[in-house]
């Protein structure tokens, strides 16, 4: 009878490294976790944290491309056609994402907007306000997050944002690649410009 008690103990143990095991070398790794994980942070305000999770610059990099396309739909109006047009979004590109990397963080972190800021160049500062204005944010909610497909190297989420006034469901398709450190994370919104024309 003892010696039944001690291999039942030794299974426990052993069942519970093994699970301690799949944890740490392997679920920690999925993109499963990242989403999660990001949505904690996101609850957490742990700009940090989200950022490991959440590639918050390539995600703004491609959302300035996007937003020019949904208003160039929008005002039917095509400004890739335009070289010069173009080569001016170019030069400011790269402020303009700086700008909306480091106030997305800002929100995220919960810093009141009363915080004192540096002055910024107002070219790329009136931009930046003016492709915000295609995507009202505090109107915004989260209703659900999960994992559509995982395929080798990347993976895609849907976000499902319920929309306050329009009283309106929206889905939002995330692009997840994992990076050097093995970290999965958000890299893009895949439908950026047809969400925002919907909007």
């Amino acid at each position: 009878m003892q010696s039944k008690k001690k291999w039942f103990v030794v299974f426990i143990l052993l069942a519970a490294l093994a699970g301690a095991a799949f944890y740490f070398l392997y679920f920690i790794r999925t993109p499963a976790y990242a989403l999660n994980e990001a949505r904690v942070a996101l609850q957490q305000h742990d700009s940090a944290k989200f950022s490991r999770y959440v590639d918050v610059p390539s995600v703004m990099d491609n959302a300035f491309e996007d937003i020019i396309k949904a208003e160039s739909k929008i005002n039917n109006d095509n400004v890739f056609s335009n070289p010069f047009a173009l080569g001016i979004l170019h030069m400011l590109k790269p402020s303009v994402v700086d700008l909306m990397t480091q106030e997305a963080l800002d929100k995220i972190a919960a810093k009141p907007d009363n915080t004192p800021k540096q002055p910024a160049d107002p070219v790329p500062d009136a931009m930046k306000r003016n492709l915000e204005r295609h995507i009202p944010i505090q109107n915004l909610t989260v209703k659900d997050l999960k994992l559509s497909k995982h395929e080798g190297e990347t993976a895609k989420a849907t976000l499902v944002l319920r929309d306050k006034d329009l009283e309106k469901d929206f889905i939002a398709e995330l692009l997840m690649q994992q990076n050097d450190k093995g970290d999965w994370q958000i890299k893009k919104v895949s439908n950026l410009a047809d969400f925002i024309v919907q909007l």
